[in-house]
């Protein structure tokens, strides 16, 4: 199967722009590979003879990143992954990749952008993916808060914006949950904030002034959603992390 690959550039907050790919990929089931049975040059003949010329190129890239080069077809890893709320304790993520709800962020990048997408997502290893192991997780609420200037101040309070370690910002990043909402006003508020996502991701991100001016929006709700004032935090942000 054939997939669009895309890298870093391409994440925009609360999405990606679609047409910057940075080229397809052959997406192979590492699964039927594994089988003892399988083999390649008899189920793909056309195809794995034009592979072979590129095998000794993806092997050396393999050992660059002091990854094994028996799996040359695979030069990444991210098939799957150990999810202990499975039965057999592994969760493969093409279904993931492919059409599941996702967020996503530049490894490289030090500004809070996350994106997300609903439709097939297949990214470069300078990408990484946010996976809930299991839990339900509120994706617009979710989305619209990792992207907040709130959120900014944290990346810089914390330091997420030094080194991009995926488990420092799952472990780090405090989440607020809506069955723990104590008052109307918070849950309405929290309300607000997921139908303004909603109108902006159904948009399809396309209109960049009414994506600046929704997001000031949604920044001032989540202040306001936290109990903060956008001043004090817009003067902390100046005084201590401005470069």
């Amino acid at each position: 199967r054939l997939k669009k690959i895309y890298k870093g550039r391409a994440i925009r907050p609360y999405g990606f722009i679609e047409d910057d790919y940075l080229g397809w990929m052959i997406f192979f089931d590492k699964i039927e590979f594994q089988s003892d049975n399988f083999n390649p040059d008899k189920k793909y003949p056309v195809l794995m003879r034009y592979l072979y010329q590129f095998e000794d190129e993806l092997k050396n890239t393999l050992i660059k990143c002091k990854e094994s080069p028996r799996n040359w077809l695979f030069p990444r890893r991210g098939f799957k992954i150990h999810n202990l709320r499975n039965k057999s304790g592994i969760e493969y993520l093409e279904p993931y990749y492919e059409n599941q709800k996702k967020i996503f962020f530049s490894y490289i990048s030090k500004e809070n952008v996350f994106g997300f997408a609903r439709v097939p997502f297949y990214a470069t290893s300078d990408t990484y993916f946010l996976h809930n192991d299991g839990k339900k997780a509120d994706y617009l609420f979710l989305i619209a808060y990792l992207n907040s200037k709130l959120m900014k101040f944290i990346f810089y309070a914390k330091g997420l914006e030094i080194k991009r370690s995926k488990s420092k910002l799952e472990n780090e990043i405090p989440i607020i949950s809506y069955e723990n909402l104590k008052t109307q006003e918070k849950r309405d508020i929290y309300k607000t904030i997921r139908k303004l996502l909603k109108e902006l991701i159904a948009n399809s991100l396309q209109d960049l002034e009414k994506i600046e001016l929704d997001k000031r929006d949604i920044d001032k709700l989540i202040f306001t959603f936290f109990d903060l004032d956008e001043k004090i935090i817009e003067e902390l942000i100046s005084k201590y992390y401005s470069v």
